[in-house]
């Protein structure tokens, strides 16, 4: 480990060492910063940004987040995150906010942020960035979203952001309003074109 890499740092650094291969797109390290580390992922289009944070004081906790990075804004949705903020107990360590008839402890904070951040992270990567996987961007009513699509039929385009605006929706009117509202879509390739070599399955909504 680098003399230059911050202590806080090495435990992910370990485990993405160890772990490297069991994603399906690699993970590389871009840049490393005082309480932050920079992801890519072989073959993703940079329209994701994928940050890890640690912090050590004066209260502890660590993460991961998948952002969308678009249109000149580093983050103009989140995808995911993966939190691990713990308190220590005399029966272990637990998270924040974990009701107390569920409670469950782990013997070390290490183990806690390996489980509930680094292997959700992993998990979440190899079931959402899949050959056939796409970006859906949308915009309208005031709202940005953005999901991770894996059917290309033009029935699940914009539909989903539809049904997201209309949940939000109060009144009939609100509804009727939304039906009605412009919404800008836009279907984005996840994978760089230059590396289809990683499956032959890679497919490009048009």
């Amino acid at each position: 480990m680098s003399r230059k890499c911050p202590k806080r740092h090495h435990l992910f650094l370990n485990w993405l060492r160890a772990n490297r291969s069991r994603f399906f797109c690699e993970p590389r390290v871009t840049s490393i910063r005082n309480n932050r580390i920079f992801l890519e992922l072989q073959g993703i289009s940079n329209v994701l940004r994928f940050d890890y944070y640690c912090r050590l004081a004066p209260e502890s906790c660590s993460w991961l987040s998948v952002d969308v990075s678009w249109q000149g804004m580093k983050k103009w949705d989140g995808l995911a995150a993966f939190f691990g903020a713990e308190i220590k107990t005399d029966k272990g360590w637990i998270t924040l906010g974990q009701p107390e008839e569920i409670r469950r402890f782990w013997q070390t904070r290490e183990e806690l942020w390996t489980e509930l951040c680094f292997e959700a992270f992993l998990a979440w990567c190899n079931r959402k960035l899949t050959p056939n996987s796409w970006l859906e961007l949308s915009e309208g009513f005031g709202i940005a979203n953005a999901e991770i699509r894996h059917d290309h039929s033009e029935a699940a385009f914009m539909s989903g952001f539809r049904q997201l605006l209309l949940a939000r929706g109060k009144t009939e009117t609100d509804r009727v309003e939304i039906m009605a509202a412009e919404v800008l879509c836009a279907k984005v390739p996840l994978f760089k074109k230059p590396q289809l070599e990683l499956s032959e399955n890679v497919t490009y909504p048009e």
